[in-house]
């Protein structure tokens, strides 16, 4: 057994400026947010590694304010959306 990587769907990804109770959660800042109507599709910079994309609902008005560029934001993610790749 090597290593290994963890890919999770951004729309799987939960985002929350208060932290999850989550075994699976990642710290990190919001780089960049873009505002598609339905959708927002978000960049965050954990603290090391690469940037996650998530993907959020704007199905209410609070959706489009729960964060802004800089913020600090927790992401967290159900076991079962965790796909292991082999690297």
């Amino acid at each position: 057994q090597g290593p290994v990587s963890l890919a999770v769907r951004p729309e799987k990804i939960r985002m929350t400026a208060e932290k999850p109770d989550s075994r699976l959660l990642v710290r990190g800042r919001i780089v960049d947010w873009a505002y598609y109507g339905d959708t927002s599709h978000i960049r965050v910079q954990p603290a090391s590694g690469p940037p996650m994309s998530v993907t959020v609902q704007n199905d209410t008005r609070s959706t489009i304010e729960n964060g802004d560029v800089g913020d600090q934001v927790w992401l967290s993610w159900r076991a079962e959306d965790t796909l292991v790749l082999d690297r």
